[in-house]
């Protein structure tokens, strides 16, 4: 017959400090979560509204630059940028 003995008080101390510290790291995770989402969503409102990046991708657009064709056809883009 097996009996069920209780934990000792210092396994169940060790128990209880593991639980709480990973209920402490799965807070840290959360609102590092939250707070990356927030940065994120920041980031690519200032990136929307620097005005220097408006005029680079204006003259980008308004440019006649390519690429080698030869180039392009060896990296297999040549498909999607034929004229």
């Amino acid at each position: 017959m097996k009996h069920n003995s209780l934990p000792s008080s210092q396994s169940q101390h060790r128990t209880h400090l593991h639980n709480q510290n990973k209920q402490q790291q799965q807070k840290q995770m959360d609102t590092r979560h939250i707070e990356r989402k927030n940065n994120d969503y920041q980031l690519s409102i200032k990136s929307s509204e620097d005005d220097y990046m408006k005029m680079a991708l204006t003259k980008v657009r308004k440019s006649n630059v390519t690429h080698n064709e030869d180039l392009l056809r060896r990296q297999g883009t040549w498909m999607w940028n034929m004229k």
